[in-house]
């Protein structure tokens, strides 16, 4: 889509410059004025001039529609689950429904320059816990959770910040909490930035998706699901 609209952008004024010069140079009969007199120059200005207007209006539509298909993206994918779906952020859709009985939500805002793409899924869970966790360290919840050292097995490098150190260690201590971690939040370099939220009635997934598909988001959804039944035991 932004190649698109670049190369209109390039091409069309060019277009325009060449009719504009046509106008003003070609033979035409009477009654149109004589070429190059003053009375042709100013038809070619008017005739280019309202050319220009209607291609900016065209390229304004074009590029809200398209970012309006873009921003519905997930549309296909949720809806015929039976998830409701509202306008957020302008460009961006809400949804709202239930998968194997717990209450998900997901926000979804396309990428606009200078932001990339936004979504954020939230899984219902009694966790009575709080936890976040990402590669660097998360800001946006648990800002004064001490950081958890010596997690290993499969968490690796990941950066755990917990404001109750017994109870994430017995949840960290899970393995399959731990692989759902690591499928939440590895190959990021690939499918981008990622962080997770555990907090006391639901697990918040934030991302930044480099690419985003129909496949990607249910296995970060399946993730999730799973990452709360382990949490929840």
């Amino acid at each position: 889509m932004k190649f698109r609209i670049l190369l209109a952008l390039i091409i069309f004024p060019i277009l325009l410059f060449l009719c504009a010069l046509s106008l003003m140079w070609m033979p035409l009969p009477q009654p149109f004025p004589v070429a190059l007199s003053g009375e042709r120059n100013q038809m070619a200005a008017i005739l280019t001039g309202v050319m220009g207007f209607i291609f900016v209006i065209g390229l304004g539509v074009y590029t809200i529609s398209a970012f309006l298909k873009t921003g519905r993206f997930l549309d296909a994918v949720l809806e015929k689950m039976g998830f409701s779906s509202k306008s957020y952020m302008l460009f961006g859709r809400k949804y709202q429904g239930f998968v194997d009985g717990r209450e998900v939500k997901v926000d979804f805002v396309p990428a606009r320059w200078p932001m990339p793409r936004l979504l954020n899924i939230y899984v219902n869970a009694n966790l009575g816990t709080r936890l976040a966790a990402g590669f660097t360290r998360p800001l946006l919840d648990c800002r004064d959770g001490r950081l958890l050292e010596n997690t290993g097995g499969e968490l690796g490098n990941l950066q755990v910040y917990a404001q109750e150190k017994e109870s994430a260690n017995r949840l960290l201590a899970d393995s399959n909490v731990q692989i759902s971690l690591m499928r939440l939040l590895d190959k990021q370099k690939e499918l981008g930035f990622r962080e997770i939220y555990l907090q006391p009635e639901q697990i918040w997934l934030r991302a930044h998706p480099r690419q985003m598909t129909g496949e990607i988001f249910w296995a970060w959804l399946d993730a999730m699901l799973k990452l709360a039944k382990a949490c929840e035991k």
